[in-house]
């Protein structure tokens, strides 16, 4: 570089005129409004400075990002089970998903089992789910969500082993869906299993 660089002539690049984000997130600031999520809660990729997305767990990459972001702030922020209850964000919109994690502390190592559905198999527009837990502490809550968003929650004393089951009629659906189950036992630890079926 030090001698090819010389052989070419000096550049310089305009300096772009200077944008004021209307979004919280777009200006750096990950807490809007009580709540903590992915940068896709709220706002679209194709259309950044448009609205907030009204679902968005419809974005293939949201389930992944979103995971990651409330799985460090469980970690990181004090008092994290006060945010994310559903509430408006500040900019105006309420999106339809809102995935909320329980405070954690580590992994868990309960054992989830899912047996209705099956991973992989179809669905239709009702449908039975059960799904089992067991673990070697007590379990203290256990969650199920549907495509991101928390569709049943049972807290208490749930003992070492709980079994979670209804007749589940979605409000949406994708082509693939997720079906996770995650557990909290009473150290904090959080466990997870999750199955995909189609519609």
């Amino acid at each position: 570089m030090k001698q090819a660089l010389p052989q070419v002539p000096n550049e310089t690049f305009a300096q772009p005129d200077p944008t004021n984000p209307t979004k919280p997130i777009l200006a750096g600031n990950y807490l809007d409004g009580n709540q903590i999520h992915t940068i896709l809660y709220y706002v679209n990729k194709n259309d950044p400075a448009g609205p907030a997305p009204s679902n968005p767990a419809g974005d293939p990459q949201f389930k992944n990002w979103e995971a990651g972001v409330l799985t460090w702030a469980s970690r990181n922020i004090p008092n994290f089970q006060n945010f994310n209850q559903g509430g408006p964000v500040n900019n105006g919109s309420t999106p339809t998903s809102i995935i909320t994690v329980p405070s954690a502390n580590a992994e868990g190592n309960a054992n989830i089992r899912i047996e209705r559905p099956l991973t992989g198999t179809g669905v239709g527009n009702s449908f039975s789910v059960s799904a089992s837990a067991s673990s070697q502490d007590s379990i203290k809550r256990v969650s199920a969500f549907w495509n991101g968003k928390i569709v049943q929650d049972v807290q208490g004393e749930l003992g070492k082993s709980y079994t979670l089951s209804w007749m589940f009629t979605p409000q949406s659906f994708n082509s693939q869906n997720v079906l996770e189950i995650q557990v909290i036992d009473s150290t904090g630890a959080v466990s997870k299993s999750s199955i995909t079926v189609s519609h």
